[in-house]
């Protein structure tokens, strides 16, 4: 497996994906490269691409190694929080969150954190009648401890915002 660089034209590095340096500091060495060495009409890009040898793809090095990262639970927002402790008790496959449930500033604090900690093939935004849909696989990205799984109470963010409508 191999992490591929290629911030120009003229340039290819290889270097072996064996965990001696992550992905975000080989982004950071080529958006430095980028904006000191390399002519705006010669770059391509300031992302480190990851190439899957078994699939034959190249994917994005940052999502790559994010995916596989366990997020601790307790750690993350108490919006992102409620939501996945509500996906790990529900019975079906997607856990959703009606429109207008979550106020603009939360829903756009939720997606940037989500978008931070790659998250997006499990939680959608502004599908039609919802602020959020989740997947309930969503939970194999975090350490949910025993003590919280089942335990919630049934709080989810539409029982949150109706607890602050009646305050």
């Amino acid at each position: 497996m191999r992490t591929l660089l290629r911030p120009y034209l003229s340039l290819l590095l290889v270097v072996p994906a064996d965990g001696a340096v992550d992905a975000k500091t080989l982004e950071s060495f080529v958006q430095e490269v980028n904006a000191k060495e390399v002519d705006i009409q010669d770059r391509l890009s300031n992302k480190v691409q990851y190439y899957d040898a078994e699939g034959k793809t190249l994917v994005n090095a940052v999502a790559f190694e994010q995916k596989g990262r366990k997020l601790d639970v307790q750690k993350v927002s108490p919006a992102l929080r409620s939501i996945i402790l509500a996906c790990a008790e529900i019975d079906g496959d997607t856990y959703t969150v009606k429109k207008g449930t979550l106020h603009f500033g939360e829903l756009q604090a939720l997606q940037q954190e989500c978008r931070q900690e790659g998250l997006g093939e499990y939680i959608q935004f502004d599908q039609e009648g919802y602020d959020v849909q989740c997947k309930k696989t969503v939970t194999e990205r975090f350490n949910i401890p025993a003590s919280m799984e089942k335990k919630t109470g049934g709080r989810t963010p539409e029982k949150t915002q109706e607890k602050r409508r009646q305050l």
